[in-house]
């Protein structure tokens, strides 16, 4: 069975302003009125014999579809206030993140480039690159204005 709109609604109530899910239905150990869901990386809410994240079922409920990707705007994935899911395309999605602990210049778009530094980002299967730099600070800078010019919105930051 896909979960609608109307029966989520008939077993939980979600608050935008705090993103949390309340039973309204007791079934069990689970009480109308408790939070619903487990946190771990995600929080996620089992419905009708079937396990969701969360941020899913913010859209379902607030909307009444399911996008193919959310973006949690904090970077938080436990934090499911409306005002911070946003529909993103992969590459959004991949812009608004930190820079990854495997980062050997722990700046995120900037490598070595010869005797310099270059940025570089992908949107939409497109890489752009800036001009060499002899400082990982400007690289940095050039980093910033690419994702700002592609990314807009969800450009996060080139440091860590």
């Amino acid at each position: 069975m896909n979960l609608t709109q109307s029966r989520l609604k008939e077993v939980l109530h979600y608050e935008p302003a705090t993103g949390v899910f309340t039973w309204l239905v007791s079934r069990g150990n689970q009480k109308a009125g408790t939070p619903a869901g487990v946190a771990g990386r995600y929080v996620a809410i089992g419905v009708d014999g079937t396990t969701y994240r969360a941020h899913r079922l913010a859209f379902l409920y607030m909307l009444g579809y399911i996008p193919a990707l959310i973006d949690h705007e904090d970077m938080d994935k436990c934090n499911n206030r409306w005002s911070n899911l946003r529909v993103a395309s992969g590459s959004d999605n991949q812009a608004n993140k930190r820079v990854t602990a495997r980062n050997k210049l722990g700046v995120k778009g900037v490598s070595r480039n010869g005797k310099g530094f270059a940025a570089q980002l992908t949107k939409g299967g497109i890489k752009y690159r800036s001009t060499t730099y002899p400082t990982i600070e400007q690289a940095a800078e050039a980093y910033a204005e690419l994702a700002r010019i592609h990314h807009g919105e969800y450009a996060r930051s080139a440091v860590a």
